[in-house]
């Protein structure tokens, strides 16, 4: 699978969980012939997602003695994921073996990484992320969250405004892209979406 295509599928799929409780919208695809777990997580949606991007007030959250500072409604809706996968996996709903993928656009990326950090204690994954907005407060947080995955890739256009959303808090490593896209239209929503110029993009993984 190429990175553009895991993004195309973050985007078009329609079967996605829906938590009402905090809005927080997944899905998960098996893949049995390469043996892998992906969990999608969706982008901002509804005013309950642009509520949760909103409150970016601080929450320390620690599991297996690592810490990491996040804000606390990005953490609300990642951990409303990590109990309905927690239940899922204890449920035997996944295969053993498999590798899992971590992966969201917009507050999903955010998302994804958060809830990567909270099965540290049942897996360690992989963490793909698509314009994703900063969401750990310190560079040790970052360092903290990021150890918890094999690899970490991130897209964004220097020119998101996604990448402005949450001051003070720090991002990560981004992969090299070209500051204007000439196959899109110039406009806000465009500029989020991680089409054809970004490094890597086109690549398989």
């Amino acid at each position: 699978m190429k990175y553009i295509d895991l993004f195309n599928e973050i985007q078009l799929s329609r079967d996605y969980n829906f938590d009402p409780k905090t809005g927080a919208n997944w899905r998960y695809r098996i893949d049995n012939k390469e043996k892998r777990i992906y969990v999608e997580m969706q982008e901002t949606k509804t005013i309950q997602d642009w509520l949760n991007n909103l409150n970016i007030i601080p929450k320390i959250v620690k599991v297996n003695g690592k810490k990491i500072t996040v804000p606390a409604g990005m953490y609300k809706v990642a951990e409303a994921v990590y109990r309905h996968v927690k239940e899922d996996w204890e449920n035997g709903k996944f295969p053993t073996g498999y590798t899992w993928i971590f992966s969201g656009w917009s507050q999903g990326g955010s998302g994804a990484g958060i809830l990567g950090f909270l099965m540290q204690t049942l897996v360690k994954g992989h963490l793909i992320m698509y314009g994703t907005p900063k969401y750990n407060l310190t560079e040790k947080s970052l360092k903290e969250l990021y150890s918890c995955f094999h690899t970490v890739k991130e897209f964004l256009y220097d020119d998101d405004w996604i990448g402005c959303l949450i001051p003070l808090y720090k991002r990560g490593q981004t992969e090299d892209v070209l500051p204007h896209n000439p196959d899109n239209p110039e406009n806000l929503d465009q500029r989020h979406r991680v089409y054809g110029h970004c490094r890597y993009l086109h690549e398989e993984f």
